[in-house]
């Protein structure tokens, strides 16, 4: 399916890093990851808008659920129209929800059920987050769980929309790499938590589990991000077309330079700058186009 220029540009308003992937995939996937991104997105604003207490972005993430496999329930998308967040693109996407689930219904019947698969996962760990905080997760199993439900199993989703619509897409079989593809996802949200650790923490939410010192802790998980972000470096070596290794190359090496930031003696919050982001797409594309 063929996305606009309008929800292009949607698009890059709502995501720095995630456009440059998605803007270089190849046309048979490109529109339908595109609606799966703005609908997972818009999911996160609600979850995430502070004008509404969590007992009510609770029920309209319920409606979410239930608009993805049946009608929105009556007044749902004027509701979460409503909602304030801070950011300029998300406050648009979520006005023009009702627009992003008419796309998704244009999505044919296998594409579609590996979106919802996907948003049920994503709708999960939203709701758990609005349950659990203020408060912090209490064994490695839940970070685990956590990681997996918000991005692992996107990794799981991209691999299946790979495998659906691009023949000899990979040079290992699907279920390697669908393995490789949900520790990637994994492996990028563990450094999104790491690299968020102090915003998160003055919110009332912590997410790294344990009795040791926090940088004891944010040290040790940080070399979990690194293992969980080997299963990336592979994944991308493992595709087939320079367009999809590239679009699978840069986040990972995003994550490893995000992770290499972080001050090994201190928290806090790490930002890669423009300029190193456009010399990591260089690298990226380098390596996606020579094969290596």
């Amino acid at each position: 399916m063929e996305i606009s220029s309008a929800w292009q540009a949607l698009l890059q308003s709502v995501s720095r890093s995630f456009y440059l992937s998605l803007r270089f995939l190849p046309a048979a996937v490109r529109g339908e990851l595109s609606v799966a991104y703005l609908l997972a997105r818009a999911s996160d604003s609600i979850a995430d808008s502070a004008s509404v207490a969590a007992s009510g972005r609770l029920a309209l993430l319920e409606q979410f659920s239930v608009a993805m496999t049946a009608p929105a329930p009556e007044g749902f998308f004027s509701s979460v129209g409503r909602l304030q967040v801070d950011h300029a693109g998300e406050q648009i996407l979520l006005q023009r929800l009702a627009e992003c689930f008419a796309q998704y219904e244009k999505v044919d019947a296998p594409a579609r059920r590996l979106i919802q698969a996907v948003l049920g996962h994503i709708l999960h760990g939203q709701k758990l987050d609005l349950q659990r905080f203020p408060g912090s997760l209490q064994t490695p199993a839940e970070l685990t769980e956590y990681t997996y439900l918000v991005a692992g199993c996107v990794g799981e989703f991209w691999t299946g929309m790979l495998a659906l619509r691009i023949p000899k897409w990979a040079t290992l079989p699907s279920d390697e790499m669908l393995r490789l593809g949900r520790e990637y996802g994994q492996g990028l949200q563990l450094v999104n938590i790491l690299r968020d650790l102090p915003g998160d923490l003055a919110d009332g939410r912590s997410y790294l589990p344990g009795e040791n010192d926090l940088l004891a802790k944010r040290n040790f998980w940080a070399q979990q991000a690194r293992t969980w972000l080997a299963s990336g470096e592979s994944y991308a070596a493992h595709l087939n077309g320079w367009r999809l290794r590239f679009t699978a190359d840069l986040p990972w090496r995003l994550g490893l330079a995000t992770l290499n930031a972080l001050p090994p003696t201190e928290i806090a919050t790490v930002k890669i700058s423009r300029k190193a982001v456009r010399k990591l797409m260089f690298t990226s594309a380098w390596r996606a186009l020579s094969g290596h």
